[in-house]
């Protein structure tokens, strides 16, 4: 068996300093998607979910930012 190792940087995006979601919906399918995904990968050590925990913390913010 062979295994061959990437040598590459993983480039993990963040906001970029803009708000996570536009409005409502957009947040609400971000959060709908990331539950998903921990419960996809939830038996898998290799793969990190971000837990949104502070849902509230983020939804201000884009208020915040969008006014």
């Amino acid at each position: 068996m062979n295994t061959t190792v990437l040598d590459r940087e993983i480039n993990y995006s963040d906001s970029g300093g803009q708000p996570m979601a536009d409005n409502t919906k957009q947040f609400r399918w971000i959060v709908t998607i990331e539950n998903g995904l921990e419960v996809l990968f939830a038996d898998r050590s290799d793969v990190f979910v971000e837990n949104l925990d502070n849902r509230d913390k983020w939804y201000a913010q884009a208020q915040i930012h969008r006014t």
